[in-house]
């Protein structure tokens, strides 16, 4: 018995150290640890994948973590991101005017 707790216990700890170190958006997606937040980004033009697109804060900080997302206007450039660490939940274009100065200075 003291064995299987000892096992179950370690499972825990290894879960939440996992989910506290790694940056995954499977994992982020199921992180309860993680909070949805918002951020901004500049994208490029002619496409629909974004990858590995540096993101800011609404304070304008770089995350430490670059986002991979699909989008629908190839003609746009900037976004809102609303995601849960690299899990992104959806996108917004927003004109440049809405976005912190360190996104449009990118």
């Amino acid at each position: 018995m003291k064995f299987i707790i000892a096992i179950l216990l370690g499972l825990i700890v290894s879960i939440t150290i996992a989910f506290t170190i790694i940056h995954h958006p499977i994992l982020d997606r199921f992180n309860p640890f993680l909070k949805t937040e918002y951020s901004y980004a500049k994208v490029p033009k002619g496409t629909q994948q974004y990858v590995n697109i540096t993101a800011y804060s609404e304070r304008g900080e770089k995350l430490d973590y670059k986002l991979t997302f699909n989008g629908f206007s190839p003609s746009r450039t900037y976004v809102e991101i609303k995601h849960k660490g690299q899990y992104v939940i959806s996108i917004t274009y927003v004109e440049k005017e809405d976005t912190p100065k360190e996104v449009r200075q990118e």
